[in-house]
């Protein structure tokens, strides 16, 4: 079985994750409203609810200012993750794949046992040239030995 090509792939901030993000807190506050308007009079539980909607906003705010940026690279046989001057071997395990976006999470491959490396927004627009080459990478089993031929049926 021949491998994946090899691949650096540049990881930054996403724009998608920001926008669905920003389009998810709104769809929580045009919620908040509705119900504030079409429900009893606001309350305590409007009042706990856009609370919650505060937090929950900031903490999304955060975490999409504090997206990992390195590069993703696949040598052929292993995947490695740099950030940072550093580098660390990584197993990608695909969560979500939608064409010109994927998000994968990333596991330390030499301890399992320890917490995972980040999760990714990868976006095509990052790299365009190399983008089918890094999903060839993703979805190639490295290691794995491929599946047995079928034997011919019996008639």
């Amino acid at each position: 079985m021949r491998s994946a090509p090899s691949v650096n792939y540049p990881v930054g901030r996403s724009r998608f994750s920001a926008w669905a993000c920003v389009l998810t807190w709104c769809a929580g506050l045009c919620a908040l409203i509705a119900w504030a308007a079409l429900g009893p009079l606001p309350g305590v539980r409007h009042g706990l609810v856009a609370m919650v909607l505060l937090v929950t906003g900031a903490l999304a705010w955060r975490e999409v200012r504090r997206h990992p940026e390195g590069v993703l690279a696949w040598d052929g046989e292993a995947w490695s993750w740099q950030a940072a001057g550093a580098s660390c071997a990584v197993d990608p395990e695909l969560v979500v794949d939608l064409q010109s976006w994927m998000l994968l999470r990333l596991h330390d491959a030499q301890d399992a046992s320890r917490a995972p490396v980040p999760w990714l927004w990868l976006e095509a627009c990052k790299d365009a040239q190399n983008w089918q080459a890094l999903r060839r990478a993703v979805y190639f089993r490295a290691g794995r030995p491929a599946l047995p031929e079928a034997a011919p049926a019996n008639p």
